[in-house]
């Protein structure tokens, strides 16, 4: 019985080559599996849940959330599991919302609080203060949100479209400013390598920075 034989000479310098090749397809195909894992998905939106509620003083925290998500019973007050799960129906609709367009940003309001507020899905139209802080007159809101639009605009021009990974990496930021590079890789469900290079990408683009080295923390610049 004869063999086929090629037309040059295998090497071992090949058959390493190929070896390693073969690796690193295997590597690549374990992260890309790795990162779109469901329970990685479900786990950054109940951080980026928790980290948005607590900014409203909700302090249900992540366990009591991932409950209400799973559709289980937990104790709290009514305002506050209403405005949970005004939360997560408003996450929901996160990929229909055109982040340039103020009437978007009114939906997402009445979502998010449309079981806590008469006038939820419009701007207030009375004025408010919070402790020693008086925030501007109603009626300058409308106009005031629509400057700040216009300056995200700008921001968002400069910045450019930024990936999956790279939201989920500053989002992480925004609730833990101590989290590490080996952290964030765990969290996001890719190498530190990875995580390195996102980070260097964000700092470019003046979006984060380091504070304090290695024992500091992260800041989103504005």
């Amino acid at each position: 019985m004869s063999y086929y034989k090629p037309p040059y000479t295998i090497t071992s310098k090949m058959l390493t080559l190929a070896t390693s090749i073969g690796e690193e397809l295997i590597k690549i195909e374990f992260e890309a599996n790795k990162t779109i894992t469901p329970m990685l998905r479900k786990k950054n939106r109940i951080k980026t849940l928790a980290g948005t509620l607590e900014i409203e003083g909700n302090f249900l925290g992540e366990e009591k959330i991932t409950a209400i998500v799973d559709g289980k019973r937990v104790l709290g007050t009514i305002p506050e599991i209403a405005e949970v799960k005004g939360a997560i129906k408003a996450y929901q609709e996160l990929e229909n919302y055109n982040y340039d367009d103020i009437s978007d940003l009114l939906q997402a309001h009445k979502i998010l609080m449309n079981e806590i507020l008469n006038n939820a899905g419009n701007f207030r139209t009375s004025n408010v203060r919070v402790g020693e802080h008086i925030a501007p007159q109603a009626y300058l809101v409308p106009q005031l949100m629509e400057q700040l639009f216009e300056v995200g605009n700008e921001v968002g021009n400069k910045v450019g479209n930024l990936t999956e990974n790279q939201i989920l990496i500053i989002e992480l930021m925004k609730t833990t400013p101590k989290i590490s590079a080996k952290k964030l890789a765990n969290e996001v469900g890719i190498s530190t390598r990875k995580i390195e290079e996102n980070i260097s990408k964000l700092k470019k683009l003046d979006i984060i920075n380091r504070v304090g080295g290695t024992r500091g923390h992260w800041e989103l610049k504005e």
